[in-house]
């Protein structure tokens, strides 16, 4: 959950929307394919820490995580839901010393920078982030889709695959996968953003996003199962090399040597 959307339900986990969950597994199984070994990860962008936390609950690896919206107060509180000691909470990335990191993670947090090649080249150029490190990123794809949605959340731009391969690549990566997912929503988003186009309607001011969920147990189990069917779906085609578009799009990449 980004700090934005929900202050109030920041600390709390029993809500989580489903494009939480199926994120947080797609994202477990792209660590797994590619850094099976991993045991320092970098989280930037963290927001809440839903996906730190339940990484540790399942591994034995060691998160710092760095959200430029905490402070000393929301630290503090955030420490006492946490799992152990295997999570260490950073308000920036400069506050780091003396670490060295095999994973970083920017979970649709690149969107949020304005010069996101200088972000990157940032990371990359760190003694923190050792050579051979892997990069797991998403974002929100297709920029013809951004909206009043995308603005209230303090997005600068939305990517194709292309675009991300481009970046990644222009600052200094070597890159290993990337691809499309959640299909089925990019379907809704085009309808939602033509009808704004459209009709000139804007949504709200107030920022949810997926901050805000009290469908039900029942509902929140169905719409996991269908989203994790979507990406299942998406990756099977991948294997024979067709691309199907989505709502997200992810790449991986490794961090040069020298």
């Amino acid at each position: 959950m980004d700090l934005k959307e929900n202050q109030e339900k920041f600390f709390t986990y029993d809500s989580v929307h489903p494009w939480e969950t199926v994120r947080l597994s797609f994202v477990e199984k792209l660590l797994r394919k590619y850094n099976p070994a991993a045991k320092r990860v970098l989280d930037i962008g963290c927001g809440n820490c839903f996906v730190a936390n339940s990484l540790i609950k399942k591994s034995g690896i060691q998160i710092a995580a760095v959200d430029n919206m905490f402070t000393p107060e929301l630290i503090a509180k955030l420490r006492g839901q946490l799992t152990g000691e295997q999570i260490e909470l950073f308000q920036n990335f400069a506050d780091i010393h003396d670490r060295a990191f095999d994973t970083v993670m920017l979970l649709d947090v690149i969107e949020h920078i304005e010069d996101d090649k200088a972000a990157l080249r940032e990371l990359l150029n760190s003694k923190s982030v050792t050579p051979g490190a892997v990069f797991i990123i998403t974002v929100p794809a297709f920029s013809a889709l951004f909206s009043s949605h995308d603005r209230k959340l303090g997005h600068y731009r939305r990517y194709t695959a292309s675009q991300l391969c481009r970046l990644t690549g222009e600052s200094g990566t070597e890159i290993i996968d990337y691809g499309y997912f959640f299909v089925s929503l990019l379907f809704a988003r085009i309808l939602q953003t033509a009808w704004e186009k459209l009709f000139r309607r804007k949504e709200s001011e107030s920022v949810s996003g997926v901050g805000e969920w009290n469908k039900g147990s029942i509902i929140t189990a169905i719409i996991v199962f269908c989203l994790k069917a979507d990406i299942l779906i998406t990756q099977c085609f991948k294997k024979i090399k067709i691309i199907i578009p989505g709502l997200s799009c992810y790449l991986i990449c490794r961090k040069l040597p020298g």
